[in-house]
């Protein structure tokens, strides 16, 4: 996140703090990323898990390369 502008750092931080208290407040991704959630932050997207009571983040990045980067990391490509 240090690379992020700081007025879209803030933006990532609210809404990771309000995934905390409701976790299913990201849109929810299909297929592949099925049980992974989506926050769209202008171009960015921020894409997690809840497990429990943790927020797992799983990777922060611009919507035009986010999603195969995701897959990449995951090993789902």
């Amino acid at each position: 996140m240090r690379e992020l502008a700081p007025d879209t750092r803030r933006k990532v931080r609210a809404a990771l703090a309000a995934a905390l208290v409701d976790p299913t407040v990201g849109d929810p991704l299909r297929d592949r990323l099925d049980g992974y959630r989506r926050i769209r932050i202008g171009r960015w997207r921020v894409v997690y898990r809840a497990r429990g009571r943790v927020l797992e983040v799983v990777i922060v990045g611009p919507r035009n390369t986010i999603y195969g980067d995701l897959l990449t990391q995951l090993g789902r490509r």
